[in-house]
Order: structure tokens, then C-alpha cells, then sequence
């Protein structure tokens, strides 16, 4: 039987990524010291390639850096294009470990059209023991770095049934497509509140990087947008009802609560264009945070 996810995992990292993003690069690299006074301890997750961060200019200023990502192969090819060496640790972490005989059981639901039913019924069970994996960061860390992680999470979920349905093997009726949207969602809400716990007891500050919107790769109203948010108009920017990133959204959902519930601060955000591949890019907001002071790494459960 033939499979479309290792395809997907193909397209995963962009060819042109790192040559495309140094601009973004620089400016995310230079907000994250900024946030940081004195040599620190930096975990980043989801690293891939390593395009997002001058991983050089952050160990010039001091900073012990630790890599964390699925595919161990990405992380060492971005290692190499920088010119990094054993300076930098390297973890292989799967957050959300669906595995690839997870991905393949859906898939084999989509080759025969099964029920609506079925294929929910087959998430439940696979989705709900990724969720419950016992995972952690092995060690201490001054702060995480998670930029347009979390929205990457369960996008296989997504792009599956679409490329299903666009070979005419799925056929869901509209209630159905949204009732999947709307399980997809759930999961992304049940994600962010599950990596930040774990997240919390290894560490006490956060850059979490939320794509806000993507938009056309010549759709200048990105700028005017970005401009909005700087100038503390985000009232404006909701009034677009611009179609929001998922994982991303549920991320900054959970950061609101945590904030107005006083167990995090929210100590900065930065705005950054992400010009993602030839086709999209996105804007991006840069939260830091940290944990209030008296909130036990167990307080969420």
C-alpha cells in the first residue's frame, strides 16, 4: 500500500529556508538577546534545520544552546550549514508521537472512504495515547525558545484528509469537514497546555513565536498589519476577522489565560514577517514570558 506521509515529511524543510530567512533570522535572533542579560541556558524546540536562530552569534555572546526536535538528521544538517560544532547539544524529542504507523492507520481509512465515524474513533484512540506520553526536557534551562512550533504539530492531520479528498477518496459532507476542524482544534488547545507544563519544569522564561495570519507572498497589507500592532492597535487588526493560525491561536489562547491568571508575565513582544516559502509568509508575534514568582512547576494539574 502506498503512503503520501513520508512525502510529506519530505516537504517539511524548505531547500531555500535558510537563505530566505536571514533577515527574519537576524531580527528574531537579535530580540532573543535583547531578552537576555547574562550568558544563559537556551533550549530550542522544534528546532529542524536550524533556520530560525544565528545559532553563531548566540554562543559569541556566551549562551549554552540545546537543540530539541523529532528528526535528529534535520538538526545536524542545520548544524553543519552554520559551521557548528560540538558546542551545541543535540536531543531527539518527539512531542507528539502519532508515529508513522499512526499517520499510516489514517491514511488507510482515507484509501477506502470510511465513515466519518470510524475515522474520529481511530484519532481518539491514536491522538490520545500521544497525548499521554510521559515525555520531558532532560535538564534545566534559563529559557525555551518555541517560534512557530506549535502550529506544526498536528498539521499532518490536516493536510491528509485534504490530499485525500483532493484525490476523490474522501468524501465528507460539510457538517463533517467542520466537525473535523473542530476535533484538529481541540487537540491543538490540548497540546499547548500539555507542552507548556512540561515546558514549566524546565524552565521559567519562554520565547513562544505565534504566527498571527499568513498571508500571499505579495500581499503587502502584512506591513500595514504589523505596523497596527506596534502601534498598540490590535482593536483594528480584529476588526479584519483575518482567519487565524491553528496551534498558533490556541497557543496565544492559553498564554491570555495564563496571564490573566498571574502565572506567567508577559515581559515583551516583538512583531517579525516570516516569509515562510515562495508561495506564503506569515506574521509572527514573539511573547516572552516567565513564570510568576510562587507558581509550582504542578500548579496547572
Amino acid at each position: 500500500m502506498d503512503y503520501i506521509y513520508e512525502d510529506l515529511r519530505e516537504t517539511e524543510y524548505i531547500d531555500d529556508a535558510y537563505e530566505r530567512w536571514e533577515e527574519y533570522r537576524r531580527s528574531l535572533t537579535g530580540y532573543v538577546l535583547g531578552c537576555l542579560d547574562k550568558p544563559s541556558r537556551l533550549a530550542i524546540i522544534g528546532a529542524g534545520a536550524c533556520n530560525d536562530y544565528d545559532l553563531s552569534r548566540l554562543i559569541s555572546k556566551g549562551h549554552e544552546i540545546t537543540l530539541i526536535d523529532y528528526n535528529k538528521g534535520a538538526m545536524q544538517m542545520g548544524l553543519n550549514r552554520q559551521h557548528i560544532g560540538q558546542e551545541v547539544t543535540m536531543i531527539e524529542l518527539d512531542v507528539f508521537p502519532v508515529g508513522i504507523s499512526g499517520y499510516h492507520g489514517l491514511e488507510e481509512l482515507f484509501q477506502r472512504n470510511a465513515p466519518f465515524v470510524d475515522v474520529r474513533d481511530y484519532l481518539d484512540r491514536v491522538t490520545g495515547q500521544a497525548l499521554q506520553s510521559s515525555f520531558k526536557l532532560p535538564g534545566q534551562y534559563d529559557i525555551v525558545l518555541a517560534a512557530g512550533f506549535h502550529s506544526q504539530l498536528s498539521i499532518a492531520l490536516v493536510t491528509l484528509l485534504h490530499e485525500y479528498q483532493r484525490l476523490g477518496m474522501v468524501c465528507f459532507s460539510r457538517e463533517e469537514m467542520v466537525s473535523y476542524a473542530a476535533y484538529v482544534s481541540d487537540i491543538n488547545t490540548k497540546l499547548a497546555k500539555q507542552l507548556h507544563e512540561k515546558l514549566c519544569i524546565a524552565a521559567s522564561r519562554f520565547l513562544y513565536g505565534c504566527e498571527y495570519a499568513c498571508f500571499a507572498k505579495n500581499d503587502a497589507s502584512i506591513y500595514q498589519i504589523k505596523s497596527l500592532f506596534e502601534q498598540g492597535r490590535a482593536d483594528v487588526v480584529k476588526e479584519l476577522c483575518l482567519s487565524r493560525v491553528e496551534g498558533a491561536y490556541q497557543l496565544e489562547q492559553l498564554l491570555g489565560r495564563e496571564i490573566m491568571d498571574e502565572r506567567l508575565m508577559l515581559e515583551s513582544v516583538s512583531y517579525f514577517i516570516w516569509p515562510f516559502h515562495k508561495e506564503k509568509q506569515y506574521l509572527l508575534a514573539g511573547y516572552v514570558c516567565r513564570k510568576c514568582a510562587g507558581i509550582s512547576d504542578e500548579r496547572m494539574e
